[in-house]
């Protein structure tokens, strides 16, 4: 038994990073893969447009003392996610900041998706 533990574990230290057991690629970044230098600075606009409108739509904050940067640093994908859920239960109006939300979620997917995709579109979108 250990002998096929060992082997299976040189195998997947052997393995191209980029690939997972069965060969497919483990992530695959839209923005990264297919995108022209144009469209991702398109895309970079796009999320720094999304971030910032849901900074100003966001009825939690006081802007006048926390400046966009610092609420965009302290915001983790979590919290984004939670925001973009549809309330389909209640029917209750979507309000703009679960719109953009969702976009946000929509843009972290094309670049990675998931906490690693939303840091990656929130630190470009901060750098600009």
């Amino acid at each position: 038994m250990a002998e096929y533990d060992n082997q299976a574990f040189n195998a997947m230290n052997n393995a191209s990073p980029d690939m997972d057991i069965s060969g497919g690629a483990i992530d695959y970044s839209e923005y990264e893969m297919d995108m022209s230098p144009k469209q991702q600075k398109a895309f970079i606009e796009k999320s720094k447009t999304l971030f910032k409108g849901l900074y100003n739509a966001d009825p939690l904050v006081d802007k006048k003392r926390l400046p966009f940067k610092k609420w965009a640093k302290a915001l983790n994908s979590e919290r984004v996610k939670l925001l973009s859920e549809d309330y389909e239960d209640i029917k209750a109006p979507r309000k703009t900041e679960t719109i953009l939300a969702k976009d946000i979620m929509k843009q972290a997917d094309r670049h990675w998706g998931g906490k690693y995709g939303f840091n990656a579109i929130r630190d470009m979108a901060l750098e600009q």
